[in-house]
């Protein structure tokens, strides 16, 4: 997992479902942009938010940047965010 700036880091599907990681950093939200969304087990609280993204060069994420950044923004100030794909 990376630290880009305070309350915002980007990682894996491993960090994403690293409690103790989410835990000590004070996660509150995830966003996840993968082909299945994440199990929520045993992050109670966190909130999550999944986009369907396959590596492909016809996958339309554009039409997502918005609400990604607006939950992005909610998780930086409600505690942080993990964002990852």
């Amino acid at each position: 997992m990376t630290y880009i700036q305070d309350g915002l880091y980007i990682g894996n599907i491993d960090d994403a479902y690293n409690t103790a990681f989410i835990a000590k950093h004070g996660i509150t939200h995830i966003l996840t942009a993968d082909a299945k969304p994440l199990t929520r087990e045993g992050t109670d609280g966190v909130k999550y938010k999944y986009v369907h993204a396959l590596d492909m060069i016809t996958m339309d994420l554009l039409s997502h940047f918005e609400s990604c950044i607006e939950f992005i923004d909610k998780g930086r100030k409600e505690g942080g965010i993990l964002v990852h794909w």
